[in-house]
């Protein structure tokens, strides 16, 4: 399966070379500008203002947060920062009539600051309120998905398991203004879908959704409650109240009208057995108003927002049909008659996507939708954000104005060193003209390739491979690629034309997924996939074709039920060999998966026996020196092998067996996503290292048996890596996605970048930090009391580093609370060989040993950050804590003595190779290699307590020292 992001890396490297970015190579990133899933969420203010949050990362052609607010004419309100966003998703946003602002979600940080909390309130200017403490009222807030702020500054809050006596349902509670837990009004709770709540006069509350009972009584899906929480009966629905053809209805929106009558949509068919057609009015009692009646030349499949307009008339969203056509959006009249047959907009022609997020009103008839819609309206581009008119049509200066990076999914370069890229995305730079439809191709230096003329495929493109006469072959789920039928399979001359002598015959069979292409050594092509039929003929997702594209069915693996073949590669021998890929074809996980070998034929070769693995998705296989085989799934679990396999790559043997020693050297909090075998045989991969409260994505090097290659500096950059690939000129490129925390106002867009040498690190205590994989630690300090380390950040290389800001260098993980860095100067870039300080605070809260991780975040082309651990310990106040030197030139000093922590801290002069804890009694209960220059570290097991013996070898000699661990 080939499901990766993007922003790309190439590397240079050598035997001993450091990675960084190459200022040779400029590019200007890939762009998606017509999604219709852009926006997540939005909330309208009581001054006519909106807020939206969404996936978008640019607006208007600017680098922006997840959160802006724009004036009731539809224009950025410039009042707002656009630098304003979290970390991670926010999933509901509710405005009061104070200005106030309180977002939910599932983030860590808000403009680039750790919250306690993921659910914060900000003032009209966006600044965060710390007066509100909702961590206060104990309840969870992740199943936040709706809320509202009442006029005393009051919060309902709607979701998944927000509190523990709750937590396997949907629960409503109130909090007060300053976030602590209202405990006036009465809890309620439903085990099904809250979709959301309108707040009316006398602080009552409307809810609305999925559910069929709430408080375990029988109940429609529209339940008003009192301002204490009670159920109100007198709104109660007539008779039968909603029902649908088909299983329990829905209530999706209501819009409370000035008179408190309700406007209410979902799916269903009848109110009191009365037939309706999913739009109904209520009065403010629950009964229907027979005066309105929604036009019966209007169809709809469903309507998923109205708002009441400056005119006086309604306009609806959704799925919507009329005059035989589909609309997005239909113009009603107050007794839900179609105000004029021409006052509907919908897309030109199908595909398009339908629905919005929101809809608000504008002056005179004017109104405003965002979300889902997305297609053309009179061969114009509509969709996602847009200002309609009066009589329902779009303005043109309101098309299109969100964009976000796109997702690059597979590279392969040519021979004259250019890339062609393949992914999700339709925008190559910010230029008008340079629409990119999920292919393209790059020159050397990163500008695009004019000279390759594909506008692309109608569909995403997931996998390309270049033959040697230069023609490109692509897979994917598109049905055409440059205007012309294309089957999922195409292929490209090498200036970007289709090639029409490239014929698959009838191809794979219909709903098919393209995994992989791959050209043998003889230049025939392998495609894997989904289908089981290839050409009408059994094939078990693997296909052989000639080099015209004609498929050979002499060669077949039908029989072997193989399961979506995700990575293809050819032995030396002249096997084929391929691992199943595809969860989606195995959800049940009934049998194992396997990598398979194929001789000539497509027969399994019976002297390969791999390991056999349960609930495994193969990523990729490549082969390696002397026959090895490496094998990268994303979940590994042992099945009849007595070796239990929990690691996402392993090393192969050629026949097949588990090469044990390799297996035992990769550690184990190394999470790769990606690996590509380099001609001198190292493997570099692209892994998050995962056991950490903030996970930290890294390219590193591997020598063959997978110990860490200590010659290559890890580079840590703000990207979740997920790809990397070799063009077989020392060149690695590495695919991934920008981290939403660290965008800036002034992000670059180059999402493309040559990773070259670089010389960058940090020095603390006299020793050289290089790696996210080293750590420094800190002298011991009492609770209550502060100390300061000193850390230099020094630019070894040869080319001019800019630190993004440093006032952006941050810590954070389990123990972020009691530390904190700043910059000494305010340096924004280094010059090969300058340096610029930082100062480490370390201010404990309580007893213990603590860790923490420092980022600087910095760019020599391509957004990186440099990252160390730091440690530190803990002591109560009142403890007196020593310094042993255990030679009386003191090249050696442990300390603290006693010891109340877990961590024993080693000063020497000369380099320690080895450690031993020795008890009383003589045996030896830890021993271990000492890593670092100049300081040390050790944690001890829980099992040792009392006195002991820390034996510590230099090269010169041996020295001990008593110690008690209190």
């Amino acid at each position: 399966m080939k499901n990766f992001l993007p922003v790309l890396a190439i590397a240079l490297l050598s035997a001993t070379s450091t990675a960084a970015q190459n200022s040779n190579f400029v590019s200007k990133g890939f762009h998606i500008t017509n999604d219709p899933y852009f926006i997540d969420c939005v909330a309208k203010q009581p001054d006519g203002k909106f807020l939206v949050s969404g996936t978008f990362h640019r607006y208007d052609n600017k680098a922006v947060g997840n959160l802006l607010r724009f004036n009731n004419d539809g224009k950025l309100d410039t009042t707002f920062s656009v630098n304003n966003g979290t970390s991670h998703t926010i999933s509901a946003i509710a405005a009061g009539t104070d200005g106030s602002i309180i977002i939910a979600g599932n983030f860590t940080q808000y403009k680039k600051q750790t919250v306690a909390f993921p659910f914060i309130r900000l003032s009209a200017n966006g600044t965060p309120d710390a007066t509100f403490q909702p961590q206060r009222s104990g309840i969870f807030t992740h199943g936040i998905n709706s809320m509202q702020i009442l006029p005393d500054g009051k919060v309902v809050v709607a979701g998944w398991g927000l509190t523990a006596d709750r937590s396997s349902g949907y629960s409503i509670v109130r909090l007060n203004k300053d976030g602590s837990f209202d405990a006036t009004f009465k809890q309620n709770w439903t085990n099904e879908y809250i979709k959301g709540i309108r707040v009316l006069p006398n602080a009552a509350v409307l809810v609305f959704g999925y559910f069929s009972s709430w408080n375990n009584n029988p109940s429609a899906p529209v339940v008003k409650l009192k301002s204490n929480g009670d159920v109100d009966s007198s709104f109660a629905l007539q008779g039968t109240g909603l029902r649908a053809y088909n299983g329990s209805p829905t209530v999706s929106q209501v819009v409370v009208m000035p008179d408190l009558s309700l406007l209410v949509s979902g799916s269903f068919n009848f109110y009191n057995e009365i037939t309706v057609n999913k739009f109904i009015k209520l009065r403010p009692d629950g009964s229907m108003d027979p005066s309105f009646v929604i036009d019966q030349n209007v169809w709809v499949n469903w309507i998923d927002n109205a708002e009441l307009l400056t005119d006086g008339n309604i306009i609806i969203s959704g799925n919507l049909r009329t005059n035989n056509a589909y609309k997005w959006f239909i113009k009603l009249k107050p007794d839900g008659k179609m105000a004029n047959p021409s006052l509907a907009v919908g897309p030109d022609q199908d595909p398009a996507y339908y629905g919005s997020v929101g809809l608000f009103a504008c002056a005179n008839g004017e109104f405003i939708a965002l979300g889902q819609f997305n297609g053309k309206v009179n061969g114009q581009k509509v969709g996602v954000f847009n200002k309609f008119d009066a009589s329902v049509q779009p303005y043109t200066d309101h098309l299109l104005p969100f964009s976000r990076k796109g997702r690059v999914v597979e590279t392969a370069v040519d021979s004259s060193h250019r890339i062609i890229v393949v992914g999700d995305f339709n925008q190559y730079g910010e230029e008008p003209g340079n629409e990119r439809n999920f292919i393209t191709r790059l020159n050397p230096d990163g500008t695009n390739d004019a000279g390759f003329n594909s506008y692309g495929a109608n569909a995403f493109v997931g996998s390309a491979a270049i033959q040697q006469n230069g023609k490109i072959v692509v897979a994917g789920s598109f049905s055409e690629l440059n205007g012309s039928p294309a089957k999922y399979i195409g292929r490209l001359n090498e200036n970007g034309t289709v090639d029409p002598t490239f014929n698959t015959g009838a191809g794979p069979e219909s709903n098919a997924s393209m995994y992989d292409v791959h050209i043998s050594p003889s230049q025939q092509i392998y495609v894997a996939g989904s289908f089981r039929k290839f050409d009408n003929i059994a094939h078990d997702g693997l296909i052989k074709l000639n080099t015209n594209g004609s498929p050979d069915h002499s060669f077949s693996n039908a029989g072997l039920g193989s399961r979506a073949p995700a990575s293809i590669v050819h032995l030396p021998d002249g096997y084929t060999l391929y691992g199943e890929g595809s969860m989606h074809t195995t959800m049940y996980f009934d049998k194992p998966m396997r990598v398979y070998k194929l001789d000539a034929t497509g027969k399994p070769d019976p002297a390969f026996n791999p390991p056999v693995l349960d609930y495994n998705v193969t990523k990729k296989l490549r082969v390696g020196e002397n026959g090895a085989i490496y094998w990268l799934g994303t979940i590994f679990r042992n099945n009849n092998s007595p070796t239990v396999i929990s690691q996402p790559i392993i090393k192969l043997n050629p026949d097949g067996s588990l090469d044990n020693i390799a297996f035992q050297n990769l550690r184990s909090n190394l999470f790769i996503n990606d690996f590509e075998i380099l001609p001198n045989n190292k493997v570099v991969i692209a892994c998050t290292r995962i056991g950490l409260y903030d996970s930290l994505d890294v390219v590193m090097r591997l020598n063959p048996d997978l110990t860490i290659d200590n010659s290559f500096l890890p580079v840590s950059l703000l990207y979740s890596l997920q790809h990397i690939n070799f063009d077989g000129n020392n060149k690695i490129i590495v695919a991934g996605e920008p981290k939403r925390a660290f965008r800036l106002e002034n992000e670059q867009m180059q999402n493309i970048a040559i990773i070259t040498k670089n010389g960058l690190e940090l020095q603390a205590n006299d020793k050289v930090i290089r790696n996210v994989l080293d750590t420094t630690a800190m002298a011991q300090a009492k609770v209550g009391n502060t100390i300061d380390q000193i850390i230099t950040l020094t630019n070894t290389g040869n080319i001019t580093i800019d630190l993004l800001d440093p006032a952006t260098a941050n810590v954070y993980g389990q123990n972020s609370s009691e530390f904190s860095i700043r910059p000494i100067s305010n340096v924004s870039s280094l010059k090969p060989a300058e340096s610029m300080q930082f100062t480490v605070r370390f201010t404990p809260g309580s007893v213990g040993d603590k860790s923490a991780l420092i980022r600087i975040p910095f760019t020599d082309g391509i957004q990186q950050s440099y990252v160390v651990a730091v440690n530190a310990s803990a002591i109560a106040s009142n403890t007196v804590t020593g310094v042993d030197d255990l030679d009386a030139d003191r090249t050696v000093r442990v300390y603290p003595n006693p010891l109340q922590g877990s961590t024993i801290y080693i000063d020497s002069k000369d380099a320690l190779k080895s450690y031993e804890i020795i008890n009383l009694s003589g045996q030896v209960v830890q021993q271990g290699v000492l890593q670092g220059q100049n300081s040390y570290a050790i944690r001890l097991t829980k099992s040792i307590s009392g006195s002991f013996i820390l034996k510590v070898k230099t090269n010169k000699k041996e020295v001990l020292t008593k110690m008690i661990k209190l």
